[in-house]
């Protein structure tokens, strides 16, 4: 039998839900209620059974801890991407964005091929199942503007603000 475990963190203020099957991390959702989460997991991992085990995350809290905190600029955590081919070539695109940078969706849509796919990328980040570790956040609009992201805009500034503090980054 396969299993996806699941825990939920509050890190300042804000509830993270984080999901794992034995190959490394599936989801990270940002929540205001737990049944969307529930239902990506259910549509996404059909064969697996669904537990919540809090003892299962202690590395995750901790990495993701740090990331809040200022003191860790990558991960070393397993993950397992579920998403179309055409979303993965985003997401390690993506990955590519140093901490503290930014880039648009224009620049990562001309770097995998698509240079006329600004949107498809958009909707590719919009849909990430492992967000701050593939880092949609360093996408911004032309010009630096903040748009588009999938638990709101004051989440994107809050999370680009710690890497602005931490790091060499533009100003948000």
């Amino acid at each position: 039998m396969k299993y996806v475990y699941y825990t939920i963190i509050t890190m300042d203020g804000r509830k993270i839900a984080l999901a794992k099957t034995d190959r490394g991390l599936v989801k990270i959702s940002f929540i205001k209620e737990i049944y969307p989460f529930l239902e990506w997991i259910e549509k996404n991992l059909p064969d697996h059974v669904i537990q919540r085990d809090d003892r299962r995350f202690d590395r995750e809290k901790q990495q993701l801890q740090e990331y809040f905190e200022g003191r860790r600029k990558s991960f070393e955590l397993p993950i397992e991407v579920i998403a179309p081919e055409f979303y993965k070539k985003v997401y390690q695109e993506v990955r590519k964005i140093p901490y503290g940078r930014t880039s648009t969706y224009g620049e990562i849509a001309q770097k995998i091929g698509k240079k006329n796919a600004s949107r498809a990328v958009g909707q590719a980040l919009n849909r990430n199942p492992l967000p701050i570790l593939i880092p949609c956040h360093r996408v911004v609009g032309k010009n630096g503007r903040l748009v588009g992201f999938f638990a709101g805009l004051a989440v994107k500034r809050w999370l680009l603000n710690i890497e602005r503090m931490n790091g060499k980054s533009q100003t948000i």
